[in-house]
């Protein structure tokens, strides 16, 4: 009967899992930088706030929303960085069990207080938005 009993096997590369706190706070290391250029960056820490913008001059007709230019902007930063699409609205890096939310846009009657007001974020989150949105 010994022959048959497995031991325990560890899979391989078992020994090398860091853990999500010590991963998260790598890639946050790392999402930092982006904060040296003008058009993505991480506005708050704490709150969980990015913000991301396509053009450097104050357009009053300009609609408040992230675009599909900036969306492709953020996910072009952050897919080295092990972040993928799993929805429209979220990417998601899956060893630092770390999100970022693009809350939906609503154009009729709708605040820019309330953008993230129905996103459901947990503390080690992000809600990526618009420089207007952010500030409110």
């Amino acid at each position: 009967m010994r022959l048959f009993t497995a031991s325990a096997v560890q899979p391989a590369g078992a020994d090398f899992v860091s853990d999500p706190e010590t991963v998260r706070a790598q890639v946050l290391e790392q999402m930092r930088a982006f904060s040296a250029g003008p058009y993505f960056q991480i506005t708050d820490e704490k709150l969980g706030l990015l913000s991301v913008f396509d053009d450097l001059k104050y357009d009053r007709a300009d609609v408040d929303m992230v675009s599909p230019a900036m969306r492709k902007h953020v996910v072009g930063k952050l897919g080295p960085l092990g972040f993928h699409h799993t929805s429209g609205t979220v990417l998601e890096h899956a060893e630092a069990d770390m999100r970022v939310h693009i809350p939906k846009f609503h154009a009729l009657g709708a605040s820019p207080f309330d953008i993230a007001r129905y996103t459901e974020k947990r503390p080690q989150d992000y809600c990526l938005l618009t420089p207007t949105q952010v500030a409110c």
